[in-house]
């Protein structure tokens, strides 16, 4: 299709700078300093799955559980503090340590039981949201901000004038980006992703590097979550319902391919950002919440579009 190459590569940054221009132009307070740091802020929750998330994506995987994941992180290492006064690290320990299991399970079913990814992560998303559940009974766990300090500080804090939360965001995405680009590792998810029987030949371990990235991607949700609950210094059983979406929504925008061996994982904290730039323009802009959800779903089917031009003009 005669444009696409031009579309797929420049398509969402020149309807992020087209966006950005119509929200300062309708509400003056949008291009404030202190506005684009709340949007880089509220941009870093989703953005560290996301990390994850593009990851398998690149790997030839997909993931829905991001949102139960966090959920759980939040509810373990909430629930240790507050209920059994355990110490904070130990409950952000056993926290990250939740979601990493979550990652291996998804892992294990898609890679070594060869049931699809798809199927596999849509089933956790609601079991993993069920334990959630029963685990908390159906009350919330406050948790008193003195008790998690660490959390409280990294997600609400500022260092340098810019917050915490968005320089650990940033941290992960430097470390991320390397190894996807420079380390042998991150070869070999290009790799796999681009053509399982062909790095099988080539003597990867496709399974096993494969479940690797579910369980890094599960991790990283964790961190998410715990994010979360630093912010909030709460654990509901409905936290990050559907955030799964605006995870999987910003790791397209930013060029991750559903097909495979495809992505850069700074475009999905571009894509994050973006999303959050919306809702908070939409905000400003007085706009009801729920539009957002539309502009998210619009956004996708928009970024799905780029992404088969992309790949028709490869076949063509």
């Amino acid at each position: 299709m005669a444009g696409a190459p031009f579309w797929s590569k420049y398509g969402v940054p020149l309807a992020f700078v087209i966006v950005a221009i119509v929200f300062a132009s309708l509400n003056a307070r949008f291009a404030t300093s202190n506005n684009a740091l709340l949007v880089l802020q509220q941009a870093s929750v989703d953005a560290i799955a996301a990390l994850g998330l593009t990851m398998i994506l690149v790997g030839g995987g997909i993931d829905l559980s991001q949102g139960s994941v966090m959920a759980l992180s939040s509810a373990v290492a909430g629930g240790l503090v507050a209920r059994h006064g355990a110490p904070e690290m130990a409950a952000i320990g056993f926290g990250l340590a939740a979601g990493a299991l979550v990652g291996g399970v998804n892992g294990f079913f898609a890679e070594h039981g060869k049931v699809p990814a798809f199927i596999v992560t849509l089933a956790t998303l609601f079991v993993v949201r069920g334990l959630v559940n029963v685990y908390l009974g159906g009350e919330d766990i406050v948790v008193p901000r003195d008790r998690i300090p660490i959390l409280h500080e990294i997600a609400v804090g500022k260092l340098g004038g810019i917050p915490i939360m968005v320089w650990l965001c940033l941290v992960l995405y430097a470390v991320g980006a390397f190894f996807m680009r420079y380390s042998r590792w991150g070869l070999r998810t290009y790799a796999v992703g681009s053509s399982e029987e062909s790095s099988s030949r080539a003597g990867i371990r496709v399974s096993r590097h494969r479940m690797g990235l579910y369980v890094i991607a599960g991790l990283l949700s964790a961190v998410s979550g715990l994010m979360l609950l630093g912010r909030l210094s709460d654990a509901p059983a409905d936290l990050a319902t559907g955030e799964e979406f605006y995870v999987i929504t910003a790791a397209v925008l930013g060029g991750a391919s559903l097909f495979g061996g495809k992505g850069r994982v700074w475009r999905s904290f571009m894509g994050a950002v973006f999303l959050a730039m919306i809702a908070n323009g939409l905000v400003l802009a007085g706009v009801p919440a729920f539009y957002q959800q539309v502009a998210v779903g619009l956004l996708l089917l928009f970024a799905l579009l780029l992404d088969r031009f992309g790949r028709d003009d490869g076949r063509s």
